[in-house]
């Protein structure tokens, strides 16, 4: 147990205890994808696997389009360098028209839990469409978990996800 003490003017030390189970676990966490590309026209599946030392634990999916600029602090905080964008927000409240099984208008909507070996699958799917206007766009997810103040935590690389013809 350590101590804690903050001194009040110069008369009085005010003490008081904290504990150590406060202290966050360290955490590692990578995401992978079976491929970096998929057809406007034709559609397809990109397959996000994560992997973390953290089993049984719920992560949360977002997601950008944008790729430059400062990453939003929020996420940053917690190590998942994304730049803030409109589908970033869509992604952020479980509305993305890309992965499915999202929580609609709830905070952190794309959930994923992980197995007892720490490991969890998202799909990313792209159906066919006459889109032309995403071709040569790429879009970019991350994965992230919340520590016990309820910030993010334990971000993982972001996978990227170009659009061809």
């Amino acid at each position: 147990m350590k101590r804690l003490a903050i001194a009040l003017a110069s008369f009085s030390i005010l003490s008081f205890a904290t504990t150590d189970a406060c202290a966050q676990a360290p955490c590692s966490s990578s995401l992978s994808a079976n491929t970096g590309f998929v057809s406007v026209t034709s559609g397809g599946v990109q397959m996000l696997q994560l992997q973390t030392n953290a089993p049984q634990r719920v992560f949360y999916v977002v997601g950008s389009f944008t790729a430059f600029g400062p990453p939003t602090p929020h996420f940053a905080i917690g190590g998942l360098n994304l730049v803030s964008d409109r589908y970033l927000g869509l992604t952020y409240v479980g509305r993305s028209p890309f992965l499915p099984g999202g929580l609609p208008n709830f905070v952190y909507g794309h959930r994923l839990l992980t197995d007892l070996q720490g490991m969890a699958v998202q799909p990313v799917v792209v159906p066919p469409t006459q889109w032309v206007h995403l071709v040569g766009r790429t879009m970019r997810h991350g994965v992230f978990t919340l520590d016990e103040g309820l910030l993010p935590y334990c971000g993982t690389n972001v996978v990227t996800l170009t659009f061809v013809p």
